[in-house]
Order: structure tokens, then C-alpha cells, then sequence
């Protein structure tokens, strides 16, 4: 569930011209360093993981944009099926 700036659940609604996933590229080889590198320092000063954090909805669209984008890529190829 996500929750907007006043706390409460978010309600999907059908906004026309909202941005969607596929509006969001995924993320390159050269843009993961800058991506990772908070959660690295995080982790290394002792900082649980289980710690809440926030982070902005434009980097959780990034991240599953990518995600999508090399699943896509990476399934034709699973089990050897082509």
C-alpha cells in the first residue's frame, strides 16, 4: 500500500495523461553506481534493513520499470525456451 504525503492510502483513480510505468526508462548500467550508493552507506554505517525509509515515488518507478524491462528480457531465455 502507498501512502500519500498525508498518511492515508492512496486511491487509484484514472487520471488522463498521468504517467505510467512504460514512461519511465530503465535504469542504465552507468546510472545503478548513483542508485546503490545511499543504500551501500546506509547499510555499512549500521543502519538495519528492515529500517523504513522514503524514497521518492519517481526512484520506486525507476527501479520496477527496470525490473520489468530485464524480466522481459531475461524470460524468453529461461528453462532454454526461445
Amino acid at each position: 500500500m502507498i501512502l500519500g504525503p498525508d498518511g492515508k492510502p492512496i486511491v487509484a483513480g484514472q487520471i488522463v495523461g498521468a504517467p505510467t510505468l512504460a514512461n519511465f526508462q530503465p535504469l542504465t548500467r552507468e546510472m545503478i553506481p548513483e542508485v546503490i550508493r545511499p543504500l551501500e552507506e546506509a547499510l555499512a554505517s549500521g543502519m538495519p534493513p528492515q529500517t523504513p525509509t522514503e524514497v521518492p515515488l519517481g526512484t520506486l518507478c525507476l527501479l520496477a520499470s527496470s525490473l520489468l524491462h530485464y524480466i522481459e528480457l531475461v524470460e524468453p531465455t529461461v528453462g532454454g525456451e526461445e
